[in-house]
């Protein structure tokens, strides 16, 4: 049933190619597809690292996704403190709500 050139790494690729080439025998069209599919899933059933990734390679690709520096900070024109652009500044509200 089974070409003896394929070599198949697991069981289930070998019913996966059993199952092709039964489909194949009711559907002529099929035959085309068995080895394709075969060679296609071998592939993606073996794809795995070869060694552990570092922690200084893992930290060394995710250096860009970390916290960058805020470029929205203003001073307060009422009190001089910095306070982010087009928000209230937290020093000016809290002397708000101590005088009231």
């Amino acid at each position: 049933m089974i070409n003896s050139a394929i070599i198949l790494p697991n069981r289930f690729m070998q019913q996966v190619v059993r199952m092709t080439q039964t489909v194949s025998d009711f559907l002529p069209s099929a035959r085309i597809l068995a080895p394709s599919i075969s060679e296609w899933m071998s592939g993606l059933l073996l794809a795995a690292p070869k060694k552990k990734t570092t922690h200084h390679k893992k930290r060394l690709r995710m250096n860009s996704k970390w916290l960058k520096p805020m470029k929205n900070i203003t001073p307060c024109p009422v009190c001089g403190k910095e306070k982010l652009r087009h928000h209230l500044c937290r020093n000016c509200v809290k002397s708000l709500f101590k005088s009231t």
